[in-house]
């Protein structure tokens, strides 16, 4: 994108303004969809990689919650590259970012040793379909 180097080095610690912000642009769109009567799926979010890791899981965890607290669904953008909360090389899971998205079963997945398992909490699931996910 034109003109995002100039973000570069921008941290995110959830101060007010900044939660603020992310409520209003939520808030607008939960408005619009109760409105309208229809769901909303808010998808392909995340923060990049050149991004530091404090920042991406505590903004990944307070856009992941605030939309579940709107009765939002959510898909993580993206599963293993430059977003991703997996590194397929290694096999390990971003503690960070799977803690921020997942934080009741996060836990659960460090645990995980072979075959499939689908783990679901109040607010979300995962499905893994063998000692490769």
């Amino acid at each position: 994108m034109s003109g995002s180097d100039a973000w570069l080095g921008t941290t995110w610690s959830g101060t007010s303004a900044q939660r603020e912000a992310i409520r209003n642009d939520l808030n607008n769109v939960s408005n619009w969809a109760e409105q309208a009567d229809r769901p909303i799926f808010m998808g392909e979010f995340g923060a990049y990689s050149k991004a530091d890791l404090d920042s991406r899981g505590l903004w990944t965890a307070f856009v992941a919650r605030e939309a579940e607290d709107r009765g939002m669904s959510w898909a993580y953008w993206e599963f293993c590259a430059g977003f991703g909360v997996y590194n397929p090389t290694t096999k390990v899971w971003n503690q960070t970012l799977l803690k921020a998205l997942l934080p009741t079963v996060s836990d659960s997945l460090s645990a995980y040793k072979k075959g499939g398992t689908y783990i679901q909490s109040s607010r979300s699931s995962l499905f893994l379909d063998g000692p490769n996910s």
